[in-house]
């Protein structure tokens, strides 16, 4: 599934996406993605409680990766 972490690092320079799996249900909609930022290894998992908010997840996680290419580790 590419639709939500996939296209949350698009615009990311040295993050690439290494896989995802995404689930919902009823009440919530969440994804754990491996992607590799300058070379490190990671895995991001986002949820919400709200299962129409996927923009919003995307922004999580693009923001999450920003923070650890600026920043390094958290």
């Amino acid at each position: 599934d590419r639709e939500i972490g996939y296209q949350a690092l698009e615009d990311l320079v040295d993050a690439q996406w290494l896989g995802e799996k995404t689930g919902q249900n009823s009440r919530m909609i969440g994804t754990t993605l491996a992607v590799s930022i300058d070379g490190e290894p990671y895995v991001i998992t986002v949820i919400d409680n709200n299962t129409g908010k996927i923009p919003e997840i995307r922004k999580a996680i693009s923001k999450i990766a920003d923070h650890l290419q600026q920043n390094g580790h958290l």
